[in-house]
């Protein structure tokens, strides 16, 4: 059998359009794991890249560090996730919030330092 013919017995096998292996189903629970693991690492990156940014301080470290970090394998992580927290909801929100949180990170710190290195100043408070 080609893969067309396999392709259209999957989506008009009656089991995969309803019910909980329906592919509505999977598609929906899967933007919710990255919805959630998107959360996560915004939660954590965000106020650390302000903090970072707007000190000026660890900024190359931060940036270095996040550039190593891009590089890591997506496969290598979860199988440490797996084997750290077994099978579930948490060995897919690890590999997924590690990969989200650096670009997060990198972004929000660049994005508050560049005003002040651009203007020679830091932006002044609002009363």
């Amino acid at each position: 059998m080609n893969w067309l013919g396999w392709l259209h017995d999957f989506f008009a096998d009656p089991a995969h359009r309803s019910g909980p292996d329906s592919v509505v189903h999977r598609v929906l629970e899967h933007l919710a794991f990255s919805a959630e693991a998107l959360g996560l690492a915004a939660l954590v990156a965000l106020p650390l890249g302000l903090l970072i940014g707007y000190s000026g301080r660890g900024l190359f470290v931060v940036t270095a560090l996040a550039g190593v970090a891009r590089a890591l394998p997506t496969l290598g992580l979860v199988t440490l996730a797996v084997l750290l927290a077994g099978v579930g909801d948490a060995a897919v929100l690890l590999p997924l919030t590690a990969l989200a949180a650096p670009p997060m990170l990198v972004a929000a710190a660049e994005g508050c330092a560049a005003p002040t290195r651009t203007s020679g100043t830091r932006p002044a408070a609002s009363a």
